[in-house]
């Protein structure tokens, strides 16, 4: 049987993704699109067929809804990008407000379940689970892990750091745990080539914000989670549980590299609002 003209594209799209789970899920994506619209050919859509799929999936998650409508953008714009379409049908097409909302940080076991569904037998797994290890045990911010570089991490025979550049071009060093050096090391013994920067793409380049999102979400439908991970909520878990191991507050001021000691209490008292869970004395979260 020919193959209808969209999944030639649709082929050719998911050839361009580094990940083989990104192009598992880009091209379940791009197929649902075009079987509820019933529609063959890519240059037969319309606004109107993007509209009415985004209102088809209005009573799915919040994340579902702009997942589903994030991966028609981009390929559509591919598809103007290498010259099969001359006009991109989703321009214009708003995604689905991102509600605001309290941090939500993970319990132990979430972000237990959330590294355990990551595949580390693959390189793209050995990355991810390296980033979020580093993640979850340190709390940095997501600008500040994703400019790390492979001279930042700092071993000696007592300690291994990693240096960081935080705001206000702030220089810290962070200690980190051995699992969380073990993961690092599984990471760079296959790391393609020899760029600079820590955590990149098959192609050696460095990796972004965009990229860590929507590999967040991935892992949290996995992981069965009815709810959205942000990389920020990693943040708040490494110090919710620091919190609820008894950690002295100025400690997690440290950490977490506040300037104000405010920040860090406005960080615990939201934190307050939320239903408690008993936690263990903090140790490291791992898979």
């Amino acid at each position: 049987m020919a193959k209808r003209q969209y999944e030639k594209l649709v082929e050719l799209f998911g050839a361009n993704q580094n990940a083989e789970t990104t192009r598992d899920v880009y091209t379940r994506e791009l197929r649902r699109f075009f079987e509820v619209s019933g529609l063959n050919d890519v240059k037969k859509v319309k606004v109107e067929h993007i509209l009415e799929y985004k209102a088809s999936n209005k009573d799915m998650a919040p994340m579902t809804q702009r997942r589903r409508l994030s991966v028609l953008r981009q390929f559509f714009k591919f598809c103007c990008d290498i010259g099969a379409l001359k006009h991109n049908p989703t321009k214009g097409v708003k995604l689905p407000r991102g509600q605001s909302r309290d941090p939500r940080p993970l319990t132990r076991k979430e972000a237990e379940k959330l590294l355990s569904v990551i595949d580390r037998t693959t390189l793209t797994g050995k990355r991810d689970y390296a980033f979020l290890v580093l993640m979850l045990n340190t709390g940095l911010r997501l600008a500040e892990a994703l400019r790390l570089n492979d001279t930042d991490i700092i071993n000696d025979k007592r300690h291994c750091l990693v240096r960081v550049n935080g705001k206000g071009n702030r220089e810290d060093s962070v200690k980190l745990v051995p699992e969380v050096r073990r993961a690092l090391d599984a990471w760079l013994k296959v790391k393609p080539g020899d760029s600079a920067p820590l955590f990149t793409t098959s192609q050696g380049r460095r990796i972004g914000p965009r990229a860590v999102q929507l590999r967040l979400n991935l892992y949290a439908e996995k992981a069965g989670f009815e709810r959205p991970v942000s990389p920020h909520d990693l943040r708040h878990t490494f110090a919710r549980l620091s919190h609820h191991a008894g950690t002295d507050v100025l400690l997690i001021q440290e950490a977490l590299r506040h300037r104000s000691l405010e920040t860090t209490h406005r960080y615990l008292r939201r934190m307050a609002r939320l239903d408690d869970t008993a936690f263990d004395r903090l140790r490291p979260i791992v898979a």
